[in-house]
């Protein structure tokens, strides 16, 4: 009797287990086996309906950049049930996916920047993005002295898209350094869903030196004893640690 030959796909990445973060570039491989001329690429979640990534041609690789082709509908939040899968454009029976994958947000720090020098004790602000949902608080710290994580401010509401910033409370912390760093991070994600937490670029925390006298337009006159034997007083305060202080 009559039979028919068809071509197979076997998708080879992802194959299951990978966390993909959203706005970031992944390649998506697979196997064609026979006459296989166009495939679609398609996300799958079991309560959403599927969403068509492309149609490239049978054997090879697509580049997926989620911010050029895909925008990460409400329905998918942070998902942990997706899959991929790779199906033949001219025959739906011929297709492969991959096991389940994490789609995850993805967070961002904007400032401060390397070029940063931040004064202990003034106001300052931590500015991030938030790139996809996050469905979860955030925590944003700094680096302390002794290698600890500091608390600025804990539990900031940003669960949606979008930038945000906080102003560091009571002013910039007594770490004076070159390789400063802040970074944000979910405060309670459910492991499988955490985005990976973002670390600023090194920045400069300085002190400062505030001279009190003399005042503006004040006259300090040679000391030359005993013809003149008055003192007059330099003063200063330091603000952060105190460093060796030359007076000239």
């Amino acid at each position: 009797g009559a039979f028919q030959i068809k071509g197979s796909l076997k998708m080879d990445y992802p194959d299951g287990g990978q966390t993909w973060v959203v706005g970031e570039k992944q390649t998506i491989t697979w196997t064609a086996t026979g006459m296989i001329l166009n495939v679609d690429l398609k996300f799958s979640q079991p309560t959403v309906e599927d969403i068509v990534l492309g149609t490239p041609s049978g054997a090879g690789q697509h580049s997926w950049d989620d911010s050029g082709n895909w925008t990460v509908p409400d329905d998918w939040k942070i998902a942990n049930n997706v899959k991929v899968k790779v199906i033949n454009t001219a025959d739906s029976t011929v297709f492969s996916e991959s096991g389940v994958i994490t789609i995850t947000g993805k967070l961002q720090v904007t400032q401060p920047i390397v070029t940063d020098e931040w004064t202990v004790g003034s106001t300052q602000a931590v500015y991030w993005d938030v790139i996809g949902p996050l469905n979860d608080l955030v925590t944003v710290e700094y680096l302390k002295a002794n290698g600890d994580w500091g608390i600025i401010m804990e539990n900031c509401s940003c669960v949606d898209p979008g930038s945000y910033f906080v102003s560091w409370p009571g002013g910039v912390a007594d770490v004076i350094t070159d390789t400063a760093y802040v970074r944000v991070r979910m405060s309670n994600p459910p492991s499988a869903w955490k985005a990976p937490t973002a670390l600023s670029a090194p920045f400069k925390i300085r002190g400062k030196v505030v001279v009190g006298r003399p005042l503006l337009n004040e006259a300090y006159s040679v000391y030359n004893a005993p013809v003149q034997q008055a003192t007059f007083p330099i003063t200063w305060t330091y603000v952060g640690t105190t460093p060796p202080t030359q007076i000239n």
